[in-house]
């Protein structure tokens, strides 16, 4: 959800040296999205970890933006020896190592707004001039030549096991498109649900890729995709960011505040009943409806081609 924003940065202005601090992990997609000049990969917790932002010293930085709102960062900020560090104040909240805050309306209510709208009020607070970029970094994601349609599948949620949609609904789902290839994507850890949706569907057609794709061999398979099925995970704001057309199923999440934010095609689907602003079970969004979702888009699809 950043990504728009560091675009803008870039836009607003061309002549900063920007350097991206986040998990090594990160590193291929940061490279592929062209959002900076440099990368500084977080190193393991220890000692060491603390020495590597003390380090940072050596490159005098001039400004530290920090998108994160934890005094562990305001840490590493402040060992970096850059003396201008911005973050947002929220009320009620002290953030000590900052020397520039900026403080979000009053009336700013955090959960009925994008969490991009938060970013971007924060930096044009600060001088930024450009908007988000909202353009996916592929224009044309399709790069399946099969006709036989392919549809990725998202069913894990490692950090919250209520975002999942329950294993036997995506069987469900599966077996009412017995014509369509199915990629199962996910972490090591979310192989043991895409294994037991393998095993429980009657009619799998595809591949089981949880846990054995690094994040490029992750963005090429979502890019061959014709449409991404998923629950509310960082993998389907990837697939957004790479135009690929998705249905995003939120239960107890708020998809006001973290819905994809890339122009592409996005269906958000919730249970009957749900607010807006999340807070409903997964296990009562019907498989019916997202079958008769899936079949729309399926059917878009046909007509593009």
């Amino acid at each position: 959800m950043a990504l728009p924003l560091l675009r803008a940065i870039r836009q607003s202005r061309p002549d900063a040296e920007l350097t991206l601090i986040g998990k090594a992990a990160f590193q291929d997609l940061v490279r592929a999205a062209d959002v900076a000049d440099h990368y500084f990969a977080l190193p393991p917790r220890g000692l060491g970890y603390w020495r590597s932002f003390y380090s940072l010293r050596k490159r005098y930085p001039d400004l530290y933006v920090l998108f994160t709102n934890s005094a562990r960062g305001d840490l590493e900020a402040k060992l970096s020896g850059c003396r201008q560090r911005f973050g947002i104040l929220r009320p009620g909240k002290r953030r000590l190592g900052l020397s520039h805050v900026y403080r979000p309306p009053p009336d700013f209510e955090e959960n009925h707004h994008h969490q991009i709208e938060l970013w971007e009020g924060f930096l044009r607070h600060f001088g930024l001039q450009a908007r988000p970029d909202l353009l996916p970094l592929s224009r044309d994601p399709r790069s399946n030549t099969e006709s036989t349609p392919r549809i990725g599948l998202i069913a894990g949620s490692e950090n919250m096991p209520a975002k999942r949609w329950p294993v036997a609904s995506w069987c469900q789902l599966i077996d009412a498109f017995p014509d369509c290839r199915f990629l199962l994507f996910g972490t090591p850890g979310d192989r043991l649900i895409t294994d037991q949706i393998v095993a429980g569907s009657k009619a799998f057609h595809g591949e089981n890729l949880a846990g054995t794709t690094t994040l490029s061999e992750f963005i090429t398979h979502l890019k061959s995709c014709d449409l991404l099925v998923c629950n509310d995970t960082g993998g389907m704001h990837l697939g957004n960011a790479w135009g690929v057309p998705l249905i995003g199923l939120f239960g107890p999440t708020n998809p006001v505040r973290t819905r994809p934010v890339f122009a592409s095609p996005v269906d958000i689907l919730q249970p009957p009943g749900c607010p807006s602003t999340g807070g409903g079970s997964l296990s009562d969004l019907p498989v019916e409806h997202v079958i008769a979702q899936i079949r729309n888009r399926l059917a878009s699809v046909a007509l593009r081609n």
